[in-house]
């Protein structure tokens, strides 16, 4: 059994114990996100019972025209959480920016979903970024000088416990 163990990621070990030995014992949603709980995650969000997607989906065409007005040319997109981009198309679609850099910690479903927005967006660099980014990680070089905008759409706020979405947003 220790061999096993030894063979663990030390980050996964650390939130397992750490997790587990809180008062209100939770293992960070982060570890659920391999290529098979993205697709699952994807199936939740097409059930009936599950609004969330079809409502932001609405706010997002009926704001977008107003939002794509303030975005200056030659933006750089971040992001967070990009899984499958499901609604990045639309804001791709008004702004056009120069670069798209989804963030996502599932490296082959980044990578899909970013071959994915690519060919559907010819003139957009696309540049996936395999990070967990609740924690800090670097952009890539050519994005550093230009204006940014953070997009994080979706639910995923709510895999965090109460502090480290408020710690996040901050």
């Amino acid at each position: 059994m220790l061999e096993i163990a030894e063979r663990v990621d030390p980050a996964f070990r650390e939130d397992v114990l750490a997790g587990l030995s809180a008062p209100i014992p939770a293992v960070p949603a982060r570890w659920l996100y391999d290529r098979r709980g993205s697709e699952l995650f994807d199936d939740i969000t097409r059930l009936p019972s599950y609004y969330p997607t079809r409502t932001e989906t609405a706010l997002l065409k009926d704001t977008l025209p107003q939002i794509a007005t303030r975005i200056p040319r030659g933006t750089a997109v971040v992001e967070f959480g990009a899984g499958s981009a499901t609604k990045t198309p639309l804001l791709l679609e008004a702004i056009r920016p120069a670069v798209y850099a989804p963030v996502d910690i599932s490296g082959d479903y980044l990578r899909d979903s970013a071959a994915e927005v690519a060919a559907s967006f010819p003139g957009v660099a696309v540049e996936p970024i395999i990070a967990d980014f609740a924690r800090p990680f670097d952009l890539p070089p050519g994005i550093a000088s230009l204006p940014k905008l953070g997009f994080f759409p979706g639910s995923t706020i709510g895999n965090f416990v109460p502090r480290t979405g408020t710690d996040l947003l901050r």
